[in-house]
């Protein structure tokens, strides 16, 4: 398992506070979290999220 975090949520805060007119787009509620996590830097709102990327793998059918 990899934590992408700072690969993700960094560039969302930056797409997001550079675009508005996308955020204008954004559905009530998603638009309202967004212009709240504007309104703070990027390290701060998302420091306690996580981003993660997992795989595996299914064992081959036996039998």
């Amino acid at each position: 398992m990899d934590s992408i975090r700072d690969d993700v949520y960094r560039l969302l805060h930056e797409y997001l506070s550079r675009d508005q007119p996308f955020v204008r787009k954004l559905p009530p509620v998603a638009r309202m979290l967004a212009k709240s996590a504007l309104r703070r830097s990027a390290g701060s709102v998302y420091a306690g999220l996580d981003y993660i990327l997992s795989y595996a793998e299914k064992p081959e059918k036996s039998g």
